[in-house]
């Protein structure tokens, strides 16, 4: 289903999304003691954003999509 999305999926709205999903899941991390570097795994990670935001957090990010077009254009991005 997402591989006619993929390269539409993301926009402004969903790139501010993003960031508030990374701070806050960064925040509930970090209330279970696991601070950056941990290692965590982003389940459905679509394009990647999120996972995007956590790296440069400094956390260590693996993250997995059942769409391969989602998991290309989220390998194709790099974290700043």
């Amino acid at each position: 289903m997402y591989g006619r999305l993929a390269s539409r999926y993301d926009n402004d709205v969903r790139d501010q999304f993003s960031v508030v999903c990374a701070k806050t899941s960064a925040q509930h991390l970090q209330t279970h003691g696991i601070s950056p570097p941990a290692e965590i795994l982003d389940l459905a990670c679509g394009t990647g954003l999120t996972a995007i935001q956590l790296q440069e957090m400094g956390y260590q990010v693996t993250g997995v999509d059942s769409s391969d077009d989602m998991l290309a254009l989220a390998g194709g991005r790099k974290s700043t």
